[in-house]
């Protein structure tokens, strides 16, 4: 169905197409709309379409011109030697909320119900259940067991309490709002439910190859694809709940390898 028109009329040749399906196109650029006027239009001889809310607070395009801020303060979180990795990753995370906040702030919405949190839960269980059977799998590998020791690695010598904290917040609940709760939440309005889910998995896994850590890029992008699904099935609240106790279990209370 093609929409032509301008911010507060719209053309749309199908008259038979439902309202619900002219709302869906409409909301993919970027606009908020209710139907005022449906009528025939004898002057353009096109059915018009009256657009009563104004574009919503969330550009797409916006949001994609974050990006770059994204990948500056991941690289130097995991590249450049000052402070310690923790105080660097903590850094970067307020910053990606800074952004998150200030460019799509009223479009988050979180909502912790019951059902919300008990999904976060099971799949952070579930995810983290694959990646320990992948190790198990695999550990008979050096090659692979030293790409996952690098990762343990930065822990260093900090107090388990204070990573425990740190991932507590602000690491893994900014994740989600930048990434699942902004980034996919922008590119949905473009794209298809599946195609912003492995779209924004696959640049979450790419903000890891600085790492040069192959296996850190693959867990970023299968944990980014169980996370964006969670997120578009149940919401951020369960997003952030499987990430954070994920992120809890994999570092702090059930060391891998």
């Amino acid at each position: 169905m093609k929409i032509t028109g301008s911010r507060h009329f719209l053309h749309f040749e199908n008259p038979s197409e439902s309202n619900s399906k002219v709302l869906k196109l409409i909301s993919k650029r970027g606009w908020a709309a209710s139907f005022a006027v449906r009528g025939w239009d004898p002057d353009q001889r096109l059915y018009r379409l009256r657009v009563e809310a104004l574009p919503l607070a969330l550009d797409p395009r916006r949001a994609i011109l974050t990006l770059p801020i994204a990948y500056v303060v991941w690289f130097f979180a995991f590249q450049v030697p000052v402070l310690n990795f923790w105080l660097r990753i903590t850094i970067a995370a307020f910053i990606l909320l800074a952004t998150a906040l200030a460019v799509g702030g009223k479009e988050l919405s979180l909502r912790p119900t019951p059902l919300a949190i008990a999904v976060g839960v099971v799949s952070a269980v579930l995810l983290y259940l694959f990646f320990w059977s992948g190790y198990r799998v695999l550990s008979g590998f050096p090659q692979f067991t030293g790409t996952i020791s690098s990762v343990y690695s930065l822990k260093g010598a900090e107090p388990t309490s204070f990573i425990a904290t740190v991932l507590l917040f602000p690491i893994g609940p900014t994740e989600e709002i930048y990434w699942r709760g902004f980034i996919q939440n922008a590119l949905a309005k473009k794209l298809s439910t599946r195609s912003s889910i492995l779209l924004t998995s696959t640049i979450y896994g790419s903000l890891h190859i600085p790492t040069l850590n192959p296996s850190l890029i693959f867990v970023a992008f299968i944990g980014g694809l169980v996370w964006g699904y969670v997120y578009y099935r149940w919401g951020l609240a369960a997003s952030m709940v499987s990430h954070v106790l994920w992120d809890e279990m994999i570092f702090v209370f059930f060391v891998i390898g």
